[in-house]
């Protein structure tokens, strides 16, 4: 379970349309501009990503609980780089 800090951090990421890289905690790597915080069929919490594809918009959802941090791509007033988990 995330602390309301970090979900703040995530929900200002959607409000301002950040560019993000999410680090999962396999140390997989998804880059994408962050859109809505949304639920997936399973009812869990996820953010949604739009990732780069030329011309077509492709999004993909990140389960909240899967995500060990994030670093903004872009320079901004609220976060460099915050670590969620330890795993």
């Amino acid at each position: 379970m995330l602390s309301c800090k970090h979900y703040d951090i995530l929900e200002l990421c959607c409000i301002y349309k950040l560019a993000i890289k999410v680090q999962l905690g396999n140390g997989q790597l998804i880059q994408g501009i962050a859109i809505n915080l949304v639920n997936n069929t399973n009812n869990e919490e996820c953010i949604r990503l739009q990732l780069s594809a030329g011309l077509n918009r492709v999004t993909q959802d990140i389960e909240l609980a899967r995500i060990h941090s994030i670093e903004a791509l872009v320079k901004n007033p609220y976060f460099d780089r915050v670590i969620f988990s330890d795993s």
